[in-house]
């Protein structure tokens, strides 16, 4: 699985990943990530072009992998049902501040 060097830090410094699909029938497609990591560990994973998939595991590297799993899943899905596939949609992520009453 290719995915850029190091991950990029959103604003509440969480991880952003982009991973990488090569399928030899079709174009290379790549879907940006966010890995939110657990309190008791691991990771979850959400997928902003596709919100349907949210995955985890126990390591970055795992999660990685189950996010590739899944979003090939998706596509499939969305293939067989003639739906389109979505362009990558690449998250804007801000802090928000509210008074803790």
């Amino acid at each position: 699985m290719k995915r850029s060097p190091k991950p990029l830090l959103c604003g509440c410094d969480r991880p952003i990943w982009r991973v990488i699909l090569c399928d030899t029938h079709a174009q290379d497609l790549s879907y940006t990530v966010i890995l939110e990591p657990q309190p008791g560990g691991g990771f979850t994973v959400l997928v902003p072009a596709l919100p349907e998939i949210v995955t985890e595991g126990e390591t970055e590297e795992e999660a990685l992998a189950m996010a590739r799993d899944a979003i090939r899943l998706g596509l499939d899905y969305r293939r067989e049902q003639g739906l389109p596939l979505p362009a990558d949609a690449a998250p804007s992520v801000r802090k928000v501040t509210v008074a803790a009453e």
